[in-house]
């Protein structure tokens, strides 16, 4: 079943319903076995990507845009040392936020944000949002 048999036209963005993930149309078949069926009509709620309100960030000479809002995580794809008081040295991987994001072409990224304040009570204080890195999925 894809997304046009619901009427849609194939740039038109859908919002999944439990990830908050959004793509368009000609997409959707990618993921239509997680999508809400009989709630997709209310889901096609944004007629241009700069509707989406989970933010920007740029990308050499591109925009892109969020698809979710930034979610804290694990970078297991990075660890540093650290030596604790009695001389004993960990691995450690960083804590940082991720988002997905996709440009007008509709390329997938990630973006992802180290967490420079790991205290920080509002989750806005936690990284310096922009300071991030972007990785072209």
């Amino acid at each position: 079943m894809k997304a046009q048999d619901f009427g849609y036209n194939d740039h038109d963005l859908l919002m999944h319903p439990h990830t908050g993930r959004i793509c368009f149309a000609n997409e959707w078949v990618n993921d239509a076995e997680d999508w809400d069926t009989e709630n997709l009509s209310i889901q096609s709620q944004f007629d241009s990507l700069e509707q989406v309100d989970y933010g920007t960030v740029r990308f050499g000479n591109k925009t892109l845009y969020q698809t979710q809002q930034a979610y804290a995580g694990t970078d297991f794809s990075t660890q540093y040392e650290e030596v604790d008081e009695h001389g004993f040295t960990s691995l450690i991987n960083p804590s940082v936020y991720f988002a997905s994001a996709i440009d007008e072409e509709n390329n997938e990224y990630e973006v992802k944000w180290l967490v420079t304040n790991e205290e920080a009570e509002d989750e806005s204080d936690a990284c310096d949002w922009n300071d991030y890195t972007v990785r072209k999925l």
